[in-house]
């Protein structure tokens, strides 16, 4: 097989169309054919693509496993932007295992590179990496100051895939901060961000977080509805919940649970049945 088909997979939108599984499989397929017969630095790529795919599948081992290839190459090829790709899905897979020093540490490495190649697009990708530490660690000033930092640089530099992700960070940090009006305001503005880029990626996040939005004013009906039509979202398209927003949904669905007891399970299920529209729906109609 060419170069060419390797890089044609790797430039294709798997993740923003929702097709997670199908771009694993096609990946993993035209890796295996095309073996060590194409340069170095387009295995690489072809890895790191894989790699967070992989991830946003939830295989931690397959992601750890392609990442860490593409970082040899890429070191051995020279390629620094591909080694800068490589840390930072790196630094995912150890936020997901819990290990937070390998995490900064990588993600620390990563930002480094961007900065000395002067890459901002790439910066703005990965900036976010590092308050997402702090959040994980409960730290919700320095969290908000950096996803705050993050969202300038990308929409300076045009990123409005990153937009959504950062509107949605600074709205679960306002969350779980008390500042309920002010989330749901970023959350409402990340949806309707999401829907106009038609992200079937970041979506199910905006629904989620409006979900979590609506447990923490006490509105437990509509929270336990709208946070099972997230979690079909994501089952549906074969993605697993991010880190630090799978640990704020986990606490979500207790308190809610906790509150509803055994009118729990009914309104998930009457959630969890919503197609895709009308999830999106019923996320935007809620009002505290």
């Amino acid at each position: 097989m060419s170069a060419d088909e390797l890089r044609e997979a790797v430039d294709r939108p798997w993740l923003q169309e929702g097709r997670i599984d199908e771009g694993r499989r096609v990946l993993g397929e035209l890796l295996v054919r095309a073996g060590d017969d194409v340069p170095a630095e387009t295995r690489a790529e072809a890895l790191t693509t894989a790699g967070v795919l992989a991830f946003r599948a939830g295989a931690n081992d397959e992601a750890r496993t392609q990442h860490s290839e593409a970082l040899e190459l890429a070191r051995s090829a020279g390629s620094r932007e591909i080694e800068a790709r490589a840390l930072g899905g790196l630094a995912r897979v150890a936020l997901r295992e819990g290990d937070l020093d390998e995490t900064r540490r990588n993600a620390e490495d990563a930002v480094a590179i961007w900065r000395e190649l002067g890459n901002e697009e790439w910066l703005a990708r990965q900036l976010h990496l590092l308050p997402y530490i702090d959040y994980v660690q409960g730290d919700d000033d320095a969290a908000r100051s950096g996803f705050e930092e993050s969202l300038e640089l990308a929409r300076r530099v045009g990123e409005d895939e990153l937009v959504v992700s950062e509107l949605t960070n600074l709205g679960s940090v306002e969350t779980r901060a008390g500042n309920l009006e002010r989330a749901l305001s970023l959350c409402r503005e990340a949806l309707q961000l999401a829907l106009e880029l038609g992200s079937a990626y970041a979506i199910p996040y905006c629904v989620v977080n409006l979900g979590g939005v609506a447990s923490a004013s006490g509105d437990h009906e509509e929270a336990a509805c709208t946070l099972g039509a997230g979690k079909a979202m994501f089952d549906r398209s074969g993605a697993a919940i991010d880190p630090g927003t799978a640990i704020e949904f986990e606490r979500h669905v207790e308190r809610t649970k906790g509150a509803l007891g055994s009118r729990f399970e009914p309104a998930w299920e009457r959630g969890y049945e919503l197609d895709d529209e009308q999830a999106v729906a019923a996320a935007l109609a809620y009002r505290r």
